[in-house]
This record gives structure tokens, C-alpha cells and sequence, in this order.
């Protein structure tokens, strides 16, 4: 049920809404949209606009509002609502800049952690599904394949930099659930040595084949 919250005072109207936003790889947290109620616009007659569109349909225009929380958007937006492509950065430094829909966060886009991290390809109602490449700076790895509800699930490959290893891919390269490897998949080791056949639970479990690197000892 939309619930209609006055958001200016005499005027214009918000539609309370319900995202979920995520932070980092596990943490997924809904945030309700009504702390997006606008304090102001860059433009004055988008308060006029707003109240509008919410009796007339196919309401668009493109601008920039600051939010009571202290988020700010810029971009599209559609009968009320962030929609289209936009920008939100909230407060605490995280930003992200892709498709809206209806105030939800919802088709492709890239996030920006004020950590460094970055998370660039689709996403659904806030959190990461479908195709996309999640890079860690400080951890040194990144994840690029498919993902469902904010975890890593489907094919993907998992690599990590790992300082003085240039000539070996040093990660997971497979199946995915639930954020975990499962299924087949290739692991290469620091050492060289490379385990290719069956997961379960990020652990080996089934069919597989051992390989161990020898290195050439010149003398």
C-alpha cells in the first residue's frame, strides 16, 4: 500500500518507499525511503512538478534534490520518483550511479565504497543480480561472473593479486551457491598447484584431479 507522506509544507508530496540498499558483500540492509523526502530542489518549479505529477502520469524531468537525510540525488525522475538514470550518494560517502526504477535502485549501474571498493554490472531492487565485477583494492581480489540476491551464484571467477606471484592467476575459476564455490571448478593455489573438479560448500568434495607445480631449479 503506498502511504502518501507530506514532505513540503502546503504542496508537494512524497511516496513512501522500501529499498534495499547493500553495503559490502554480506551486509544487506533495508533502507525506507521516506528518509529521501526532499528539503529542497535546485530548481523551485520542480516543486510545482511534483505535485502535479502525482495526478497526472508520465510526469518526467531531470534534476537535483538534497534530501532531509543528507543523501543528494541527480538525475531522472518520473511522476515523483527517482527514476531512469541517475546518481545517489548518501552521506556516509557511498555512491551510485546507474538505472532507477520507481525509487528503487533496479537494472545496471556502479557503486562506489569510500574504501576504495567498487561493484559495476546488475542489480536488483538495490543489491547485486545478474552479471557483474566486484573489485576489492584493499583485499587485493575481485569477483567478476554471476550473482543472485547480493551473493556470488552461478559461473564466476575469483582472483587474487598477490604481491611477487606475476606469473601465476592465483584464484577460482567455477561454480557458485549461496556465495560459496559449488559445483565444478578450477582452484590455482599460490604455490602453482591447481585443484580442478568438484566443490561443495567451498570445500573439495567429489571427482577431482590434484596438480602440483614443480618450478626448475637451474644449477
Amino acid at each position: 500500500t503506498e502511504i502518501q507522506t507530506q514532505a513540503f509544507v502546503g504542496s508537494v508530496r512524497c511516496v513512501q518507499e522500501t529499498a534495499i540498499i547493500q553495503y559490502s558483500q554480506n551486509d544487506i540492509l533495508p533502507i525506507n525511503l521516506t528518509s529521501l523526502i526532499v528539503s529542497h530542489w535546485s530548481n523551485p518549479k520542480l516543486q510545482e512538478i511534483t505535485r502535479r505529477a502525482i495526478s497526472y502520469k508520465a510526469m518526467c524531468w531531470k534534476g537535483t534534490a538534497t534530501f532531509y537525510s543528507g543523501n543528494v540525488y541527480t538525475g531522472s525522475m518520473r511522476n515523483g520518483k527517482m527514476n531512469g538514470d541517475g546518481k545517489l550518494v548518501w552521506k556516509n560517502g557511498i555512491v551510485y550511479e546507474g538505472k532507477f526504477r520507481a525509487n528503487k535502485i533496479s537494472g545496471r549501474g556502479l557503486y562506489k565504497w569510500p574504501d576504495g571498493t567498487s561493484y559495476e554490472g546488475e542489480v536488483l531492487d538495490g543489491i547485486r543480480n545478474g552479471k557483474g565485477t566486484f573489485i576489492n583494492p584493499k583485499e587485493g581480489y575481485q569477483y567478476c561472473g554471476e550473482w543472485k540476491n547480493g551473493l556470488r551464484d552461478g559461473k564466476g571467477v575469483l582472483t587474487y593479486q598477490i604481491e611477487g606471484l606475476q606469473d601465476i592467476v592465483t584464484g577460482y575459476d567455477g561454480m557458485w551457491k549461496d556465495g560459496k564455490k559449488c559445483g565444478f571448478g578450477k582452484y590455482t593455489y599460490p604455490s602453482g598447484n591447481i585443484y580442478e573438479g568438484e566443490w561443495f560448500d567451498n570445500k573439495r568434495n567429489g571427482q577431482g584431479t590434484m596438480y602440483w607445480y614443480l618450478s626448475l631449479i637451474h644449477i
